[in-house]
């Protein structure tokens, strides 16, 4: 494969993060990068301020108010121009040559219009199978995460796919499923044709949907050789349950409205408030803080029920703006 120099955009979202998103900037010294954006989903860390001190050449957007994940992708992705975008994680580490045999591996394809490394365990540089390439959820995928049977039977026949047929670790394989969504590179003429990442979501499930209608334009890549070590769930990780069902619950709804028929959108919904139904009565009786999500949840899944369409709304307590006198332009770029 020809060296693939100055190809790729890197966009980095961060919140609150600021040693570890540094940490993954610094590894990025790839021939294959033209840029590097780090964007700042109004951190109140210092993170912006420390990127523009402590590394060199990288550009910072600020954003002045936090309006999802989606949302931070999409503006990072308009600074720049180069031809394919790869869309990470902070908490990622790049290997030497992995952006670039990722760039050459998509350019070496005609046909294809997105690609997924391999990721690393941090300690045992194992590959994460969580990270594998994934059959697009069905109904039958759905009813087994929201009934808890994949937590408890991982490689069952629904959703554990990439568990039971592992792809080769070492080569290049076309793949017809959802790379993951923690490393993306993306033909950037593919994603502005399929209009970017969907801001309808907040978090969660806006990676599957982004890939779906990327495969309605080519197939997706998965290289082995493309190897970068992963953390793993830094921004999630500290968030009590209830919070991280949250998000989970509204890209479901969201996603099996877009993506699956209304029948099967609505079974999603049902099942949804049954699950969430006895755990908002069991919290509001204990007066535990996950009663409010619960509760919220419960209104979301019987306003699918009714044919009214999920969107991913930051709740009040969530949501986050700059100060005025700190903000930054959206679109402005500082190095």
């Amino acid at each position: 494969m020809a060296a693939a120099r100055g190809l790729v955009d890197v966009v980095i979202p961060t919140y609150d993060a600021r040693e570890i998103v540094i940490e993954c900037v610094r590894h990025l010294e790839d021939d294959a990068i033209a840029s590097r954006v780090v964007v700042d989903d109004v951190s109140g860390d210092g993170t912006a301020a420390a990127v523009r001190d402590r590394c060199a050449g990288v550009e910072v957007l600020e954003l002045d108010e936090h309006r999802g994940l989606a949302h931070a992708l999409n503006a990072g992705a308009a600074l720049g121009e180069a031809p394919y975008v790869l869309f990470m994680n902070n908490d990622l580490i790049a290997e030497p040559g992995s952006i670039g045999r990722l760039a050459e591996a998509l350019a070496a394809d005609p046909d294809a219009v997105s690609a997924g490394p391999r990721l690393l365990e941090a300690d045992t540089h194992a590959t994460q199978d969580p990270y594998r390439p994934r059959d697009y959820p069905t109904l039958a995928t759905m009813l087994v995460r929201l009934l808890g049977i994949e937590r408890l039977w991982r490689r069952n026949p629904w959703s554990g796919g990439h568990l039971r047929r592992r792809l080769s670790d070492d080569e290049v394989t076309r793949v017809d499923q959802q790379p993951a969504g923690a490393c993306l590179l993306v033909q950037r003429k593919a994603f502005e044709q399929v209009g970017g990442w969907d801001e309808r979501y907040w978090f969660w499930y806006e990676d599957v949907d982004l890939s779906r209608r990327l495969a309605e334009i080519g197939p997706a890549l998965w290289v082995g050789p493309a190897t970068l070590i992963h953390e793993g769930m830094h921004s999630t990780s500290s968030w009590p349950k209830h919070e991280q069902q949250r998000r989970l619950y509204l890209g479901t709804l969201r996603y099996a409205q877009q993506h699956l028929p209304a029948w099967q959108a609505w079974v999603v919904a049902l099942t949804m408030l049954s699950t969430c139904l006895p755990r908002w009565l069991g919290a509001a009786l204990t007066r535990r803080p996950s009663a409010p999500v619960y509760r919220m949840l419960i209104r979301e899944s019987l306003a699918a029920l009714a044919g009214r369409e999920t969107i991913g709304r930051i709740p009040p307590g969530q949501a986050r703006r700059r100060p005025t006198h700190q903000s930054t332009p959206a679109g402005v770029r500082s190095e």
